[in-house]
């Protein structure tokens, strides 16, 4: 039970889900600067991660640059000429023909025909530069939204030309119904058996982006005749829309009694729009109640701070109250509440499967529609959402530079202002860390772990992405064609440049061939689009919807007609219907109506007889037609119903086209990609057995090494205050060089009276957690999976023992600390740890990872009678038969290593940690970085008696991460570093030594790595140097030059007197950061800010100076010699490392002749 896919080990994970996988980012302001100030320099920290969100596939996927049907009603009733006809509509699309058409009254007179030339609107979208700016779309007027006819008349919201009621369209019919917060009048809609509720309220906002409190109840009849209600946006316009917009309209059959229900979602792309775009009469006619309801959009409905000001899916939370307020009052209208249905297109779409799938809105749903969206489109969830508040508040700041922020703060930011400097931004539902969350784990996560009993119609447009690729614009071409990398979804993760550009050279070629690619390739990059975006993660959500025991009935809309109106205004060559485009065959748009006979009207009566049938039954029927729900199965054997002019059930949606993407999702998918690293195929631990009763937590197990141990030894140790709710968590990586130790099953007192959940855990060591032979079976670093597994515990677990999931902050100590660094690498342990605290250790350090991992197990099985040739396959099944006792009572030393992407695409580490460093291709968090002045004494008192003379030859003492050639030169340096450490020798060579050791193992990598970590980090890192001396150490040990760690003297229990200052600055200094470093505490966008990084906010008697990052104090970025470090000895200082000309001497050589791990042989 030791090598995970030929032998079973018990994991940490108590429960056996997988795969939850959170971006979890902070912001941080130094509280000494302005607060925009230091955002902007944190964001230019990051310039590859800010250039990448600006180019990436995702920012294209919010462009829609492309003037849209609704956009050309706008322009027409600017200019007074009307709306589009049937006539002018035809031809703006090669692919539709002029249909008859029957006119119907819509207002006081017919509309006139629009002109087919483009508007100034349109000239404006084709001369944009930037993919990532918001759609044309964008500055839709909300009131021209809501135009149902043209500029004679607004059939929806019931208003003439004159912007006046048009009460023709109102019969006062006295239709009352009392509601939980009061009474409600209706009105006869437009002179048809429609009773329409307009504008009615559900909730209210006290501040712009926290979760919604229900209406203040009324006593008057509530009566609107037009819908005027809007959240705040930009339009066309300009500026429109209140705050308190939650409101919701309602149409219901005259006659409507125990109706169903069907609660639709307007498409906002997360940033403008407006519900009375959608005409109730072609399904309230047959019988449905329609729900229209308003929801906080933009910046005011999805900022995600993750912290009580702004948690997060404040839009998604108005939705979910307006649910509530449904179920609780539908009755009286006349509808079923046992029977509401939500729907939604495009973006809206993904937001009817996110309130499918939380607790807080399920409860109220009984069936669900979506049309080009979902839920698990990597455009439908924000992975970093504070940088995406970072750059909000860039704006606010370039916009608004009159005086309204200064000193840290936003001075009353109006909601006016916020939503102007959201413009051009795309803001999404993201992972709060509220302790109530509307979304607490990702969608991908909640579809594994949960039964679903609800009923699915879900489907897309043949060409949903043709918004997208319309609105490409040159320069983006260009940068495709340089870097095609950049146009990959940001959910799938890889971990080496080389498997990367690989993938995106294979997209390439299956979309645009091996040329250059260019804006005449619309169609190609509609395509392209499509799937990455929308047919992708169709089926991406329907597979685990069937998995997880919903119905799911799949469908592709790809009939083009008159009435695509989506399609028309892009002007485009496209063939297939787009994004939305469904929308005219489901809901009244202009108040026109196709004649009898016409394919569009053919069209309708068989839409809104399959939604109405599914609506009410949950069964989609038509005349001559048979739609089968999709089952689990071969791709291939998917059933889909195919809405065409000839509309038939089919088996496999593209099957060959998108298996391009199932291959991507299934390897690199981000969330998947973390499940599978913990799989047993790849030698990572399994998920452990279940127990029944109460297990109860007294066992102290160790994993083998030096003969003794456990095999079943992953286990975790939980350390609690009393009474303890939602406090930080602190786990502990304990040191051993990779050999040895365990995790402490000691209570640390002083740490829990400081308000901590304190966790400790084993992880494999020696052979069984390092042997690395880069093959499937053996690819390496399985005891560092397994820290990733306890850290995925703690995650799930943690808060039933008190502890907050989303602050936990990761303590490595010696080899402990190396292996933190590379999982922040890995990237594997994004959303598992938020704050790293490192002691006296590097993965840069020339003993942390090895260099030829088959040769070393090699050698070391001959030594045991291996005599066989060094086939890595024939090596392991020697490995597998030595004794366990045998094995991990070895003097060798196994290391961590650089794993084989050939044979696993699931490694840890696939490349140098240098270039992972210097490429900025690793998790971002708050570090600290701590170590002792006498670090180097470890490795010196093991064998002091080899440390008596000076070799002749040093270059057998240089370190082995040194590659040089040149013997003269090596000879050189062995010399001078000769001469620099043992030129002047007092007494014993010992301090000699130290020193030697100090700087080579210890503080130039440590250092090293603080730089180009921060270089490319947007968040802090600060380093300590510890250099207090304490007859402590003569306490502990008799050898007078004995070292001691600085955890000791946090929660050490034998503390002299001389001590207890020392330890109360530790104490202070980490618990700040561990409790205030990582906190963005933010107060009210609106009036003010204040954002804390430092570990040391204010200056006290305990701590007399602000302890600053290792990249202030310069102008220039940071570097080996010019790091900021504070000296801890009997005072506090902050220093420089200019003055070490130790530090200085071996980044030369370092610069030089560091040699760089191969990911694929022993060298």
């Amino acid at each position: 039970m030791r090598w995970g896919g030929v032998l079973s080990l018990t994991a940490y994970l108590v429960t056996a889900t997988r795969g939850q996988f959170l971006t979890i980012d902070h912001l941080i302001i130094n509280s000494e600067s302005p607060l925009i100030d230091n955002i902007e320099n944190q964001v230019d920290r990051n310039d590859t991660l800010n250039n990448d969100e600006n180019k990436s596939l995702d920012s294209i996927s919010t462009a829609n640059n492309s003037t849209s049907y609704r956009e050309l009603n706008s322009v027409a009733d600017d200019t007074g000429e009307g709306s589009i006809s049937a006539e002018s509509q035809s031809q703006g699309s090669s692919n539709v023909e002029n249909p008859e058409t029957t006119e119907i009254k819509s207002g006081e007179g017919d509309s006139e025909p629009q002109s087919s030339d483009k508007t100034d609107s349109q000239e404006n979208i084709s001369a944009a530069e930037n993919p990532s700016a918001e759609s044309a779309s964008a500055d839709i007027s909300a009131d021209n939204q809501s135009v149902a006819s043209g500029s004679s008349g607004d059939a929806d919201s019931g208003t003439n030309s004159n912007g006046e009621p048009n009460e023709s369209n109102y019969v006062d019919n006295e239709q009352i119904v009392q509601t939980t917060h009061g009474p409600v009048k209706g009105q006869n809609w437009q002179e048809t058996e429609i009773i329409a509720y307009i504008d009615i309220p559900y909730g209210t906002v006290e501040s712009p982006f926290e979760a919604p409190s229900t209406a203040q109840p009324w006593t008057d009849d509530h009566e609107v005749k037009e819908h005027n209600m809007r959240c705040p946006q930009f339009q066309s316009d300009g500026y429109v829309g209140d705050l308190n917009c939650l409101t919701l309209s309602i149409f219901a059959p005259a006659d409507a009694e125990n109706a169903s229900v069907f609660f639709y979602v307007h498409d906002s792309s997360f940033h403008s729009g407006d519900p009375m775009i959608y005409g109730p009469e072609h399904l309230v006619s047959k019988g449905v109640i329609l729900v229209l309801p308003n929801y906080r959009i933009g910046a005011l409905g999805f900022l995600c701070l993750q912290n009580e000001t702004a948690p997060g899916n404040a839009g998604l939370k108005d939705l979910s109250l307006a649910l509530e307020w449904i179920m609780n009052n539908i009755d009286g209208f006349g509808g079923n509440s046992s029977n509401i249905v939500v729907g939604g297109d495009g973006d809206a779409g993904a937001l009817a499967g996110y309130l499918a799938l939380s607790s807080r809105s399920k409860p109220y749903i009984h069936k669900v529609i979506t049309e080009s969206g979902s839920m698990l489109s990597h455009i439908a969830l924000d992975r970093n959402p504070v940088n995406t508040a970072i750059t909000l508040a860039n704006n606010i700041r370039n916009n608004h530079s009159d005086g309204a922020i200064y000193n840290n703060t936003f001075a009353e930011v109006s909601v006016q202002t916020i939503v102007e400097a959201a413009r051009g931004m795309r803001f999404n539902p993201c992972i709060e860390h509220d302790t109530e969350p509307f979304l607490g784990v990702t969608p991908w996560t909640l579809l594994q772990n949960n039964e679903i009993d609800i009923t699915f119609m879900i489907g897309s447009a043949s060409r949903a992405g043709s918004h997208e690729a319309v609105a490409t614009t040159d320069s983006f071409i260009e940068q495709l064609n340089e870097d095609f990398e950049l146009i990959l979804p940001n959910d799938l993760l890889f971990r080496s440049s080389d498997k990367k550009a690989e993938h995106a050279l294979r997209v390439k070629t299956q979309y645009f061939g091996n040329g250059t690619i260019s804006r005449s390739q619309v169609a190609q990059l509609s395509l392209w689009f499509t799937d990455a975006s929308y047919l992708g993660p169709l089926i991406r959500s329907a597979r685990p919807l069937v998995d997880a025991g919903a119905t799911v009935y799949l469908y592709e809309f790809d009939f083009v007609g008159y009435l695509n109106r989506e399609l028309i205004s892009l002007d485009s060559p496209v063939e297939g219907a787009v994004r939305s485009d469904i929308i005219g065959y489901l809901f009244t748009q202009d108040g026109h109506v196709p004649g009898d006979g016409t394919p569009e009207k053919r069209m309708i009566d068989l839409m809104v007889n399959l939604w109405v049938s599914f609506i009410n039954t949950g069964t989609p029927t038509a005349e001559n037609i048979q739609w089968e729900q999709m089952k689990a199965g071969e791709g291939s054997e998917e059933e889909y119903l195919h809405i065409s002019s000839d509309p038939k059930s089919v088996k496999g949606l593209h099957v060959d086209r998108l298996e391009l993407w199932t291959d991507l999702y299934n390897e690199y998918f981000i969330e998947r990609n973390f499940a599978l690293s913990l799989s047993p195929g790849h030698y990572a631990p399994e998920s452990p057995p279940h127990w029944d009763g109460i297990f109860e937590a007294t066992h102290r197990v160790k994993c083998p090494q030096d003969g003794t141990g456990d095999d079943n030894c992953l286990v975790v140790n939980v350390f609690t205050p009393e009474h303890a709710t939602s406090l930080p968590v602190l786990v502990f990586v304990h040191d051993g060089r990779f050999q040895n130790g365990w995790g402490s099953y000691k209570a640390p007192t002083k740490l829990l009276n400081q308000g901590l959940v304190i966790v400790t855990f084993n992880y494999r060591l020696g052979p069984l957690g390092f042997l690395c032979l880069k093959i499937p079976e053996s690819p390496g670093n399985a005891g560092l999976k397994d820290q990733i597994a306890a850290l995925y515990w703690v995650q799930r677990n943690i808060a039933n023992f008190g502890g907050d999931p989303y602050d936990v902050t990761v303590y490595g100590i010696g080899s402990g600390a190396a292996a933190v660094q590379i999982l922040l690498l890995s990237g594997l342990a994004t959303g598992l740890l938020h704050k790293v605290i490192l002691e006296s250790g590097s993965v840069l350090s020339p003993t942390s990872l090895t260099y030829e991992p088959s040769a070393v197990a090699f050698n070391i099985a001959k030594k045991m009678g291996y005599k066989h040739s060094d086939e890595p396959e024939k090596l392991f099944r020697f490995f597998q038969r030595v004794p366990l006792r045998q094995l991990t009572n070895m003097s060798e030393i196994f290391l961590p290593c650089v794993e084989s992407s050939y044979y696993n695409s699931h490694d840890l580490l696939d490349e140098d940690p240098i270039e992972i460093l210097k490429k900025g291709n690793f998790q971002e968090v708050p570090m600290v970085i701590v170590y002792s002045n006498t670090d180097g004494v470890s490795v010196v008192e093991k064998n002091i008696e080899s440390f008596n003379f000076v070799p002749e030859h040093f270059d057998m003492l240089l370190p082995n991460n040194l590659r040089i050639t040149d013997e003269k030169k090596k000879f050189r340096i062995a010399e001078l570093v000769k001469e620099f450490y043992f030129d002047n020798i007092d007494g014993n060579l010992v301090s000699n030594y130290a020193d030697y050791f100090h700087d080579v193992l210890f503080e130039y990598p440590i250092i090293k790595f603080g730089v180009l970590y921060a270089i490319k980090s947007s968040q802090p890192v600060y380093v300590m140097k510890f250099m207090y001396k304490s007859v402590r150490q003569n306490v502990l040990n008799e050898m007078p030059m004995s070292y001691d760690k600085i955890i000791n003297y946090i929660d050490g229990d034998k503390l002299l007197e001389e001590d207890v200052m020392v330890t109360d600055r530790l104490l202070t200094l980490l618990c700040n950061f561990i409790k205030m470093g990582l906190s963005t505490y933010i107060q009210q966008l609106t009036r003010d800010i204040h954002i804390f990084r430092d570990p040391s906010p204010i200056t006290t008697s305990t701590i007399p100076v602000i302890w600053k990052s290792v990249a202030e104090g310069s102008n220039e970025p940071p570097s080996v010699r010019t790091a900021s470090v504070l000296q801890f000895g009997s005072t506090l200082t902050m220093s420089t490392t200019h003055k070490n000309q130790r530090l200085t001497f071996w980044d030369h050589v370092y610069e030089s002749f560091y040699r760089t791990h191969s990911p694929t042989e022993d060298e």
